[in-house]
């Protein structure tokens, strides 16, 4: 089961697969490669502009960053289903924590995890709109919900 793509400026896709445990990158020629490991039921994914693709683990109950290398590391820990992740400005990520019915920003690296908004009952997926905005498909409320961090 395929739970969650994102494309890549240099063209590559990237799908989170929930079922197989894995996270795939499929280049522009369609050769698909694993990307890191260690995933349980990835829901989705992101990417930033220095190629970092970030990973939202829920089996896990974990944010996960990959880099272009293939470490991976915990960026967040402490969720109870992360089912979206969007990166935003100054790389800040923000996550779709389902289980919890919140909005979580990550900052500086992980340093600082804060909830953000309030009134979601089952967030599934997040995007970063270029001004910062941040939009939330709040599945419970059958809604679209946005608001400026």
């Amino acid at each position: 089961m395929h739970a969650g793509i994102a494309v890549a400026p240099d063209g590559n896709v990237y799908v989170a697969d929930a079922l197989a445990n894995d996270i795939v990158k499929i280049d522009p020629s369609g050769k698909k490669t694993r990307v890191g490991s260690g995933f349980l039921r990835p829901h989705a994914v992101a990417i930033d502009a220095a190629g970092n693709v970030y990973v939202a683990d829920a089996g896990h109950s974990m944010v996960k960053k990959v880099a272009p290398s293939g470490a991976v590391s915990v960026l967040g820990s402490g969720f109870a289903l992360p089912y979206g992740i969007a990166v935003g400005a100054n790389d800040a990520v923000y996550v779709a924590d389902y289980g919890r019915g919140a909005i979580f920003e990550i900052t500086h690296g992980g340093k600082r995890i804060r909830a953000l908004g309030s009134g979601f009952r089952h967030p599934a997926g997040v995007a970063v709109a270029s001004d910062g905005d941040v939009y939330v498909a709040d599945t419970g409320n059958h809604a679209v919900k946005k608001f400026s961090p």
